[in-house]
């Protein structure tokens, strides 16, 4: 068999291993390196697909290698997006991954890191809801929202928890009259304020808002819901991410492809390796 090489150049500084493995006699597995050089990413996948007999034995299996570039991590989510559907968590898996390797992948990690720990961050005001559950629930009262302040009780309530899960908060931004609420259960939902929150050396907008059930929740700001988008953005802090030397843990293409391959069954019938 004739040898064929493929070499990447530049630093790996992410991986991932992404599964697909629905098919009832098909297994499908993409496995993800990613490289950083001066003018911008390559990513290399290994696409990997085993067919299995109906006695569960390996019938045959493929692997196909592709490089995509991209110059800057916003084409490279575009890339990465297109490519893999949003439930594989590829784009979350190489910025956790890289982020100690790569400043432009923290840079990038910090507001996804923001967006997730917000989602799992709402409490819940009984005295708001105005109904008992998201479908088919009761009218409730909602006696708290005759307070003629409610809404800055909520976000007040919001910043004294996103406080105690780590967060630095302080009074937020002037909103823009059009700001919406967002989110899936957004036509019961009203925006009570905003914040300004601090995480992992970085700060953004984030608002607050209550939903029909009661429960107050908080996301990032996007440009059109302050008054002033300019003031909207996620401020970098300067310092290295973590204090991690540029080079740690990193290593050549060809050793990682090389172990990767040594990884895997030997070659059954039917096997073959397209580069």
């Amino acid at each position: 068999m004739e040898a064929r090489t493929l070499t990447c150049a530049g630093r790996l500084v992410a991986t991932a291993e992404l599964a697909d493995t629905y098919g009832y006699d098909t297994d499908a597995y993409d496995h993800v390196f990613l490289f950083r050089r001066g003018g911008g990413y390559e990513l290399l996948v290994i696409d990997r697909t085993e067919r299995y007999r109906d006695d569960g034995d390996l019938a045959s299996a493929s692997a196909r290698v592709d490089v995509s570039f991209a110059p800057n991590t916003a084409a490279l989510a575009d890339m990465v997006d297109a490519r893999w559907p949003s439930m594989s968590g590829a784009w979350w898996q190489l910025l956790e991954s890289g982020r100690h390797n790569d400043a432009e992948l923290h840079a990038a990690w910090v507001p996804e890191r923001m967006r997730r720990d917000l989602d799992a961050s709402s409490i819940y005001d009984k005295s708001l809801a105005t109904q008992s559950g998201y479908f088919g629930g009761t009218s409730l009262p909602a006696e708290g929202r005759g307070a003629p302040a409610w809404r800055d009780k909520a976000v007040a309530d919001m910043a004294a928890n996103l406080a105690d899960l780590g967060w630095k908060v302080r009074p937020g931004p002037v909103l823009s009259p059009d700001v919406e609420p967002g989110g899936i259960f957004s036509t019961g939902t009203v925006v009570a304020g905003s914040l300004w929150a601090s995480r992992f050396g970085q700060e953004a907008a984030v608002i607050v808002r209550v939903d029909d059930c009661g429960e107050i929740y908080a996301r990032l700001a996007d440009p059109d819901d302050l008054l002033d988008a300019s003031t909207m953005n996620v401020v970098r802090d300067g310092a290295r991410p973590h204090g991690a030397p540029a080079d740690e843990g990193l290593q050549h293409v060809g050793h990682a492809v090389d172990e990767l391959l040594q990884s895997l069954q030997g070659p059954a019938s039917g096997m073959g390796f397209e580069l």
